[in-house]
């Protein structure tokens, strides 16, 4: 299990050198540093925003793995353009045992309309990506107006059993609830640091 709360990149590069070989300023990792430790890895989450390059080596031998949550865009000055972890990790080329994903401080903004400016709608094409759609779910956007709603489009995926988020408020919440009730689906309303990990279920019920 690497299971990374800390926000600060320092720390979170101190980690990930346990298990990569970086370059000497920090660029990507220049290769996996033990890569049979990490086939036997079965749970990556990382709160901080970080460059998904860093993470690449760890993912790509980790053939086990069962839960991925990532940070939302990463973009620091003088970093160049924004790399968003959607867009670099594509479900089709993860392992196939991933059963249980997420997304921490996560927004874009929306081109569809002009009442709403964010939204989550990135994350939910995503995961719906995955050749089979993790049963367990982690959904924790920025605060912004519309973030609940990703929770609603969430519930209503087929396939999700389980989500745990801290965004739904208010009439959406209610609806939310109604409407995984008549799913069968089961929502945690937890902050993010003290969610009980690793996430369930593992694979093949194990």
């Amino acid at each position: 299990m690497l299971d990374i709360l800390s926000q600060d990149h320092t720390v979170v590069a101190a980690v990930l050198r346990q298990f990569c070989v970086f370059s000497p300023d920090l660029g990507a990792p220049e290769d996996a540093g033990d890569p049979v430790r990490l086939k036997k890895l079965e749970h990556l989450r990382i709160l901080a925003s970080v460059d998904p390059a860093w993470l690449y080596p760890i993912i790509q031998h980790a053939t086990k793995l069962n839960t991925l949550e990532l940070g939302g865009s990463y973009s620091r000055p003088g970093s160049g353009p924004t790399r968003d972890p959607i867009k670099y990790f594509e479900p089709a080329t993860l392992p196939t045992t991933i059963r249980t994903v997420g997304m921490h401080q996560f927004r874009w903004s929306n081109k569809l309309s002009y009442h709403t400016p964010y939204t989550g709608r990135p994350f939910l094409e995503w995961v719906a990506k995955f050749p089979v759609v993790p049963e367990t779910i982690a959904c924790y956007p920025q605060h912004f107006e519309a973030a609940g709603e990703t929770v609603l489009a969430l519930v209503r995926m087929e396939g999700v059993k389980t989500i745990f988020q801290d965004c739904l408020r208010g009439p959406l919440r209610d609806e939310a609830l109604q409407e995984a009730e008549r799913r069968g689906v089961v929502i945690h309303h937890t902050t993010k640091p003290y969610r009980p990990s690793p996430a369930f279920p593992w694979p093949n019920g194990e």
